[in-house]
């Protein structure tokens, strides 16, 4: 497969140890997740900016990932990543709310971080 196809990075998430793959186009994680993981769950490119998605494939697993159709601001990654704590607290069994507040917080900060690493976004302000 083409390197064009492929994630431009992955972040891994705790204390679930998910990784989650980012995208820089939904060309790309359209025929990533048809070819490499025979998943036909593709979303038209036109739709959106940036989009957070799950999928569980037919063993059971969860596929995560975030893709951005044009480079992210600060303020699309937060959204986004915030979305994926949220899936990520759903598919695992853990409840939302205030009880999950402070777990929810980290996960959401390491996302960011790790997110805005992978596009070369300075966090020193974040």
């Amino acid at each position: 497969m083409k390197d064009k196809h492929k994630p431009v990075g992955m972040v891994l998430v705790m204390p679930f140890q998910a990784q989650v793959a980012i995208f820089d186009s939904l060309k790309a994680r359209n025929k990533y997740y048809k070819k490499v993981l025979k998943l036909d769950n593709i979303i038209p490119a036109e739709v959106t900016i940036a989009v957070a998605s799950y999928n569980q494939d037919d063993e059971g697993a969860f596929w995560y990932s975030i893709t951005f159709n044009q480079t992210p601001n600060i303020g699309t990654i937060i959204h986004e990543c915030s979305h994926m704590v949220d899936f990520m607290f759903e598919t695992h069994g853990v409840p939302g709310g205030i009880e999950s507040t402070e777990i929810r917080a980290y996960m959401l900060q390491l996302m960011i971080f790790d997110v805005c690493e992978i596009f070369k976004i300075p966090t020193d302000a974040v």
